[in-house]
Formats: C-alpha cells, sequence, structure tokens
C-alpha cells in the first residue's frame, strides 16, 4: 500500500490552473497523479465556489491546520486516564 503524502504547494498550483482551464477531477488527478478523492477533498476543504480556488491561500491554510496543537482527552483528562490505564494493564480490550 502506498503510503500517504500530503499535497505540495507545486500540486495545489496545477490545481489551480487546471481548474482555471476547466479541466475535469478526473483530469487533474491524473494529472499530478493522485486519487480523485484527494482533488476532490481538497477543493471543498478551501473554497465555496468551485471555480475560485487558490493554490496559495489553500496551501497556507494546509500548513497552519498540520502544526496545530491537538488537546489530547488522555492528557488533560486524568481520571479518564487512570481508567483506561487500569483496563490496559489488566489486558482489557479498547472496544
Amino acid at each position: 500500500m502506498k503510503k500517504y503524502q500530503r499535497l505540495t504547494c507545486i500540486e495545489r498550483e496545477d490545481i489551480s490552473r487546471m481548474i482555471a482551464a476547466g479541466a475535469s477531477l478526473t483530469r487533474i488527478a491524473i494529472h499530478i497523479n493522485r486519487a480523485t478523492s484527494t482533488i476532490t477533498r481538497e477543493i471543498h476543504r478551501t473554497v465555496v465556489i468551485r471555480t475560485c480556488y487558490r493554490a496559495c491561500y489553500a496551501h497556507c491554510r494546509a500548513v497552519k491546520k498540520r502544526h496545530k496543537v491537538r488537546k489530547r482527552k488522555l492528557s488533560s483528562n486524568s481520571k479518564l486516564r487512570k481508567v483506561v490505564l487500569w483496563h490496559l494493564a489488566r489486558k482489557w480490550s479498547p472496544e
């Protein structure tokens, strides 16, 4: 299975140019060697109107989201942490 890699700024530029040229999502995906679903998600994630995709804005937004510090449930809730560790120590399944 191929390891997932984030879209690069250059790939986002290609997406932007091809959308402006009126290319289909499938054609864009083939051109940059990505899945059509990746292109669809990228466009839906960053634009309101499909024809207004901007690579620079999309890339800045992606970088910001990537470096966002996420609060973990177990680190912020000591009671929950104790219960989970107790169950794991007894080889209980997380299910």
